[in-house]
């Protein structure tokens, strides 16, 4: 019923409210978030303006364009399961979905051999793997990492423990040794969205946010850099880092948690202790996409994604729209993100260069060097404005996330994934969470 409500709120708005008429309502950030609740509101009557540091829309949705023929996503890529309003919108707008759990979407490169995972799922090494990945989300113990927890209980070879750091970080964001074990289980718990995976053959998410909130584009303002919010007074000025002050009723605020944690916004008056809390008890880590063009597809049709061999165990798909563009994505997070980033922390291609020798070495000859053409680098830890991947389950994720997604005195409202408690990592979450702040200023009530 949510998700229907969503879509059909995201049309209509809510019924008309006499307060929103005379309010002007401020949104900062127009990624999905800002344009969720900025959409709603609009159709609801109030006066909405929309204030983007960059110069596009999109926050963490974004394609590389003029890479080759198609664009590439250097964001949000899939769509994690059909019981959201983001599958459901995508459905709407006749956007074309493929399911991903239809092909083999994964091989493994394991001593010098290629892998499917249907036949890794008849080895009882495997399937302990996938039999330890879902135990952990029964966890109700003590406080401890994944990590911990792993060396403590289970008797795993280290290549195991590889496959899951990268099972797990890819999904949640960060290194095992980082991910609070408690927090994970409890957000796997909440998870409602299902389980199967999508891809966009056709469209980007980029795209499609144009297409689902063509008529409020006119509302965004770019790079209007917002370093001051005071709410001291029924009037909260907002201002930018060029003297500009925009006046508001009401404000929400939709900036990854980096931003707030590291006080690029300062509040008039300090925020309170326990809103400050739940900033920083959230946590946001490093996502990195390596896009990699080559002149040949030496990978072959029948690999629709794979993985490197231990010990770097690294996600490889294919990424282009066509057949005909041979293109690569590297996504790299967790332990490999951190170890990524150091060889390419002197920006001399190390890290470039590190991943063309580990696909030399997976497909044991030269071709990945002498076909390749050209790469495109995206650390989501260096974007200004953003600068972190997603949040992840750091202790008492779930507490401080609703606790971050209370209104404060009815005048500063807060959305984004990291406030999410049911999706957070996710699209479904940020835009859930724009339909939560959206329908919290509707009520008009703390």
């Amino acid at each position: 019923m949510k998700n229907k409500q969503i879509i059909n709120t995201l049309k209509k708005g809510f019924p008309k409210s006499e307060h929103l008429k005379e309010e002007t309502i401020i949104i900062i950030g127009a990624g999905i978030a800002g344009l969720t609740a900025g959409q709603i509101l609009h159709h609801s009557g109030a006066k909405v303006i929309i204030l983007e540091a960059q110069n596009l829309l999109g926050g963490r949705i974004k394609a590389l364009e003029n890479f080759t023929d198609s664009p590439i996503e250097l964001g949000a890529e899939f769509v994690h399961g059909e019981n959201s309003a983001w599958f459901q919108l995508l459905k709407k707008n006749k956007i074309k979905l493929e399911n991903i759990e239809d092909k083999f979407w994964e091989f493994y490169s394991i001593n010098g051999e290629f892998w499917s995972e249907e036949d890794l799922l008849k080895t009882e090494e495997f399937k302990d793997l996938i039999r330890i990945k879902d135990n952990l989300y029964s966890y109700r113990g003590k406080e401890m990492s994944i990590k911990a927890y792993l060396e403590q209980t289970e008797e795993l070879a280290d290549e195991g423990i590889a496959v899951l750091e990268n099972w797990l970080s890819a999904e949640y964001g960060d290194s095992l040794k980082n991910i609070s074990l408690p927090a994970f289980a409890r957000s796997g718990r909440a998870w409602q969205a299902g389980q199967k995976n999508y891809t966009l053959p056709k469209n980007t998410f980029f795209e499609v946010l144009h297409i689902t909130f063509e008529n409020i584009l006119s509302l965004i303002q770019y790079e209007k850099i917002v370093n001051e919010i005071d709410y001291s007074d029924t009037i909260i000025k907002v201002k930018t880092i060029d003297n500009q002050v925009f006046e508001a009723n009401k404000v929400i605020l939709t900036v990854p948690i980096s931003i707030l944690q590291k006080n690029k916004i300062m509040f008039k008056p300090d925020l309170p202790l326990r809103r400050k809390e739940a900033i920083n008890h959230l946590k946001i880590a490093p996502v990195i996409k390596v896009i990699l063009r080559f002149s040949q597809n030496f990978w072959g049709n029948e690999l629709s994604g794979f993985y490197s061999a231990y010990p770097h165990i690294i996600n490889f798909y294919p990424s282009a729209k066509t057949e005909k563009e041979h293109i690569l994505t590297a996504f790299l997070a967790g332990k490999e993100g951190y170890y990524f980033q150091e060889l390419e922390k002197n920006k001399k291609n190390e890290g470039i260069n590190f991943l063309l020798e580990l696909l030399c070495d997976t497909f044991h000859n030269r071709i990945p060097n002498f076909s390749f053409e050209k790469s495109y680098l995206i650390d989501w830890s260096e974007i200004p404005y953003i600068e972190g991947g997603y949040s992840v389950p750091a202790s008492n994720s779930y507490f401080w996330r609703k606790k971050l997604a209370l209104p404060l005195k009815n005048q500063l409202f807060w959305a984004g994934e990291a406030t999410s408690a049911r999706h957070s990592a996710s699209v479904n979450g940020a835009l859930e969470t724009g339909f939560r702040a959206a329908k919290q200023v509707w009520i008009g009530e703390e």
